[in-house]
């Protein structure tokens, strides 16, 4: 395998192909279940505010534990009752819609938000194994690239399933991805390794207390946690009053708009395949520091763009795309390197820690991002954005990642010790 690379094996083929259908899928959901409960039940702002939260809510609260319990057993067969799970949820929207309520919405927004933390969690663990540590970058790069297409292609298709069948039948589309990822996951074969024996386990809020340990006990794993908050608390900052800066500020039009999103979207599609190599000329951790740069001058360049300039187009597209140019570069070495750095049996708990920090910074900063916006304008919030990714580069910068050169191929830590019981 490892002499052949990523194209011939055939595991981490199967695992890609449905990771694109289900992110695909995920993308046309994200914009047919809001436009269910708005076109259909008629909510409210402040119920549509509670169903996007809630999902984000189940997944971060429930992160610490199913990260737990998905290093204690096998791996794959979580992955595929996720899945499983999630697809017969979505596809209820529209198969109980004679009596669909915003209560059951509710529910399916919670249900599927537990079932993508327990995937999220045995997918950490699991993805490791069938692929060799030399691949790694290249395979979490192809995975970015997937997500980075799924973003341009997925609301465009919602769009268009939307206009010809209605928001709720849309749904089908993501419950059919599920099973599509659920079935690449059971073609894989002979990839886990043993989990502890039930009689070896130890208390559950131990074994949490194992993952904690390990995320802020490392120096590596406590920089890139600092570093992917603040980047991941002022994201959402600059996600919400993006689209209101170009239209309002800068008089792009929605088509203008679009073009952008898909210019930029296909830059970081590129981007993703293109990030193994440079990780290998400049090193691991110098990459992650230069992304940080990218990310705070790409849109703290957008920040200054004016209406009247002739080619305020091309210059939104050209500093959106330097940051998310950054964004990708970070995205694949950050999780190669949490990968490479935590053992096996702690994957899913150290990738669990990882999660409930990010969920919960998120929320903050789109919140914090509304209030400077409505107080000193659009512009403002996007320069605040900008600024602190800056900090986030700074960290960065001052930090053990920019002396990382090679990859670390062995965890050195007291936390990466097997499960014992008490």
């Amino acid at each position: 395998m490892h002499r052949r690379g990523l194209w011939h094996n055939r595991a981490f083929l199967s695992l890609w192909a449905g990771e694109t259908v289900s992110m695909i899928g995920s993308a046309v959901t994200e914009l047919a279940l809001p436009l269910t409960a708005i076109l259909l039940l008629h909510a409210t702002p402040w119920q549509l505010g509670v169903l996007l939260a809630l999902e984000t809510v189940a997944t971060a609260g429930l992160s610490l534990f199913v990260g737990a319990w998905s290093d204690r057993v096998r791996r794959r067969p979580l992955m595929i009752a996720a899945d499983i799970g999630r697809a017969l949820l979505v596809a209820s929207v529209a198969l109980v819609l004679g009596w669909l309520r915003i209560e059951w919405l509710y529910a399916v927004a919670v249900l599927t938000g537990a079932l993508d933390a327990l995937f999220s969690s045995a997918y950490q663990g699991f993805f490791p194994n069938i692929v060799p540590e030399e691949d790694l970058v290249g395979a979490n790069g192809r995975l970015e690239g997937s997500r980075n297409f799924a973003q341009i292609i997925g609301p465009g298709l919602a769009g268009a399933l939307i206009q010809a069948f209605q928001a709720p039948f849309a749904l089908f589309i993501d419950a059919a991805s599920f099973l599509a990822s659920a079935f690449s996951v059971a073609m894989i074969r002979g990839a886990e390794v043993n989990r502890p024996a039930r009689g070896k386990r130890g208390n559950l809020w131990r074994e949490i207390g194992q993952g904690l340990s390990m995320t802020f006990g490392q120096p590596l794993l406590r920089t890139m946690l600092i570093v992917v908050v603040i980047f991941n608390f002022f994201a959402p900052m600059l996600n919400a009053q993006l689209a209101l800066f170009a239209v309002r500020v800068l008089g792009l039009t929605p088509l203008l708009l679009g073009l952008q999103i898909v210019a930029v979207g296909m830059c970081g599609v590129l981007a993703a395949f293109i990030t193994g190599a440079v990780t290998k000329r400049l090193g691991m951790g110098p990459t992650m520091v230069l992304a940080t740069l990218l990310i705070s001058s790409g849109w703290l360049s957008v920040a200054t763009l004016q209406r009247s300039w002739p080619a305020t187009l091309l210059l939104m597209i050209l500093g959106a795309s330097v940051g998310t140019t950054g964004d990708v570069l970070i995205n694949i070495n950050a999780a190669t390197l949490r990968q490479l750095l935590t053992p096996d049996h702690l994957r899913g708990r150290v990738g669990a820690t990882m999660r409930l920090f990010i969920l919960g910074a998120q929320p903050l900063g789109a919140l914090i991002g509304g209030v400077v916006g409505a107080t000193f304008g659009v512009r403002a919030a996007i320069f605040c954005a900008g600024g602190g990714f800056f900090l986030g580069f700074l960290a960065a910068f001052f930090s053990p990642l920019r002396a990382l050169l090679q990859a670390p191929t062995s965890v050195q830590t007291p936390a990466a010790t097997p499960l014992v019981a008490e």
